[in-house]
């Protein structure tokens, strides 16, 4: 959601504009600040005596699909802004809540850990609201970039690690305390009655067109019965838990070590292995969820190997035993979730992801079914 923040990611090039009357509210009021793309000067104007930035200079970045991102410069210095979307996050104030109180509870019991929580703006707020829009921002981390793939199994490991530092520093939190942004997001059993719903609803052509893909998920449900088993038992515990561990969401130095966590927007109680499971399902395989080729899907057991070791590095002392030996469980659980939730969606006529082509979210299930088998064969 952030992006790629290295310098050669950002776009140099800002939109010209021949409005004139726009041209003397960028003298008038808001100084040398940059027209962009998808803001018009007001919103600017507003964002900047918000954030009391004089003479700020803004650049789009490139990626990110669900906030657009800009990057800030000023004086020397630079920050993160964002405006977030609410249709996918319509409680943006929760998300705010959440970091807020993580990062005082940081700053006094890990202050040198780093935390990538909101800049207050001048009302002490961590979010702006402006017009039906949201807009926050994040300090700029020098020498710092993400990235959107892994080059080798060392940086699975760094990116388990940080992902592992982040809870292992909150072990101690309430988790309770904290707002819950998606509720069910990485509920099996939910996903499950979703899929079965979508069964009985969905459209007839493409009932049929999936039977192989409907049987193999039907023929899974063992998955359900251990996910319960899992969640219910007396070892197991709910943490703060980061719920989008895809590599894009970690900080890299130049060194390829990783520095901290970001993208916090679904940050809420639950359990390690949605973060794990994450990670397993979207590292250890060279290719993503959009491959069409089902032969070109494999499971690169270094990988495994480099993000149970990174995770376990931080969290192996805050694990229970039962917990430890379900590790590789989470990649179970979220690649079947992934399954069941693109099958679903394709059944409904790809409601809720939409679309490129028209059957991607039926190539998506296949894809996800493939790598699930692949997985557990690796395990045995």
């Amino acid at each position: 959601m952030i992006g790629n923040l290295s310098g050669g990611m950002l776009f140099k090039n800002t939109v010209k504009t021949n409005d004139k009357k726009l041209g003397v509210v960028k003298r008038c009021v808001i100084g040398m600040l940059t027209f962009v793309s998808e803001m018009n000067e007001q919103i600017l104007a507003a964002i900047a005596k918000a954030w009391n930035w004089r003479f700020p200079q803004l650049t789009p970045i490139q990626s990110g699909l669900i906030n657009r991102t800009w990057k800030v410069s000023e004086q020397g210095q630079s920050w993160l802004l964002q405006a977030m979307n609410t249709h996918v996050f319509p409680q943006p104030d929760w998300i705010d809540f959440n970091l807020q109180l993580l990062s005082r509870y940081l700053t006094l019991h890990h202050p040198n850990y780093l935390f990538t929580s909101p800049v207050v703006s001048e009302s002490k707020k961590g979010i702006f609201e402006w017009e039906g829009s949201v807009y926050r921002v994040f300090p700029w981390i020098p020498g710092s970039h993400s990235r959107n793939a892994l080059d080798d199994a060392n940086q699975a490991f760094e990116a388990a690690r940080c992902f592992g530092a982040f809870t292992k520093n909150l072990c101690a939190f309430p988790a309770a305390e904290l707002k819950v942004i998606i509720p069910g997001f990485h509920d099996l059993s939910l996903r499950y009655h979703q899929f079965e719903l979508a069964l009985q609803n969905g459209d007839s052509h493409r009932l049929h067109e999936c039977s192989d893909a409907i049987q193999f998920l039907q023929a899974s449900y063992p998955l359900i019965t251990k996910f319960e088993s899992y969640t219910q038992h007396a070892d197991v515990k709910k943490r703060v838990t980061h719920h989008d561990t895809k590599i894009s969401n970690v900080l890299f130095n130049e060194q390829e070590k990783g520095m901290c966590v970001i993208d916090l927007d679904t940050v809420m109680p639950g359990y390690f292995i949605s973060d794990t499971g994450d990670m397993f399902r979207t590292y250890v395989c060279a290719v993503t969820e959009e491959e069409q080729q089902l032969d070109l899907i494999t499971v690169r057991k270094e990988y495994t190997q480099a993000i149970v070791a990174g995770y376990l590095s931080e969290m192996g002392s805050e694990l229970s035993y039962f917990e430890q030996d379900h590790i590789y469980f989470g990649g179970e659980v979220l690649m079947f979730m992934q399954a069941l939730r693109f099958l679903a969606d394709y059944l409904q006529m790809d409601k809720y992801y939409g679309a490129r082509y028209p059957t991607q979210n039926k190539v998506r299930a296949e894809n996800q079914i493939r790598l699930l088998t692949l997985f557990q064969e690796s395990l045995r």
